[in-house]
């Protein structure tokens, strides 16, 4: 779990079966393509870059500053809660693709809302691509798969705890099925904006806060 304002490079293996020593699962190379290409493919994605933002609003040149600091920093993957954005679709920013999730309805969750932000360097040509919702402005999922890697990006914005308790577990039930239904095989990166339900114990593990 990745914190705001927070990088780490994407490092170990998801799946036993396949090692592609990078960090990334692989599975057999399909007739056509060259070793060549794979290499070129797993070498982008063998040190990744990851931050997460909470970005309170994409008005005016938000959008525009938010890809500033991601070239200045070199990152490669940028997630973005709390956009406050009704767009549901995807853009392309500079050297960035941006896939949108639109913030959610009633109460308070206008102020949701999710970006992934994908340097295109790591969109090679022929992947598939899939993008989708699991609880509308608070957990987008994209998985992006070739014939080298095959990764899945789970971004998640928690209720705070204003909310109600039931709202609470109907989030933190959604991620949990959303993590477990994936295949074994994708490499998981996880960035989320916890409300401080996430943290590091008195032993500096993982482990509940609050």
């Amino acid at each position: 779990v990745l914190r705001r304002g927070e990088t780490e490079a994407l490092t170990g293996t998801s799946d036993g079966q396949f090692s592609a020593g990078n960090g990334c699962a692989v599975g057999l190379i399909p007739s056509g393509h060259s070793g060549k290409n794979v290499r070129s493919i797993r070498q982008r994605w063998s040190s990744v870059n990851v931050v997460t933002f909470n970005v309170e609003s994409l008005k005016g040149s938000r959008t525009q500053e938010l890809i500033a600091a991601q070239e200045l920093r070199k990152i490669d993957i940028a997630i973005w809660v709390g956009t406050r954005s009704n767009y549901n679709g995807d853009s392309n920013v500079g050297e960035y693709k941006l896939f949108h999730e639109a913030y959610g309805n009633g109460g308070t969750e206008w102020m949701t809302g999710l970006v992934i932000s994908v340097h295109k360097r790591l969109i090679v040509k022929n992947s598939l691509i899939k993008k989708w919702t699991e609880i509308e402005g608070r957990i987008l999922m994209f998985r992006i798969k070739n014939i080298a890697i095959d990764v899945t990006i789970i971004t998640a914005y928690t209720p705070g705890d204003h909310l109600s308790r039931g709202l609470r577990g109907k989030f933190w039930d959604s991620l949990r099925k959303a993590v477990k239904d994936l295949p074994g095989r994708t490499t998981k990166i996880v960035g989320i904006d916890a409300n401080g339900h996430v943290g590091r114990d008195g032993m500096g593990g993982i482990g509940a806060n609050g």
